[in-house]
């Protein structure tokens, strides 16, 4: 059985173009200052089910200083444009292994969510998930 997880870790990197992308959290020696956390509750494998997906985009003030269109920019490419026939992102987007899972993605909600560290920046995105199990 395909593990859902591993499909929407595989779509992130894709997306993001970058493989720092990391189920609940990251490395604390990760070195970059843009990655990727995403979390999500474990699939019971029924016939059908639906939960919540969030992924978080964070990025940090430098020496040189913060740009914030990069973190912006990355949010926008993950969200994608939510075309209904080719969907450029998680938002609308179709995983679909034929006689396995298909699981559909509809965004809930982009946030600016403010972090203790004012060094940090955080963009978080919340997708409805509808998983069918064959």
């Amino acid at each position: 059985m395909i593990d859902l997880t591993t499909i929407v870790n595989s779509r992130l990197v894709a997306l993001a173009g970058h493989s720092r992308v990391y189920l609940e959290s990251a490395p604390q020696d990760i070195g970059r200052n843009d990655y990727i956390t995403f979390w999500m509750p474990t699939s019971l494998e029924n016939v059908r089910e639906d939960f919540t997906l969030e992924v978080d985009i964070w990025d940090a003030v430098t020496r040189s200083g913060y740009d914030p269109d990069a973190i912006d920019n990355l949010s926008k490419t993950i969200d994608g444009n939510g075309d209904i026939i080719n969907p450029t992102g998680l938002n609308r987007y179709e995983y679909r292994n034929p006689g396995v899972i298909h699981a559909k993605f509809y965004r809930i909600n982009r946030s600016m969510i403010p972090d203790p560290d004012s060094r940090l920046r955080r963009r978080q995105l919340r997708y409805q998930v509808q998983v069918y199990f064959k």
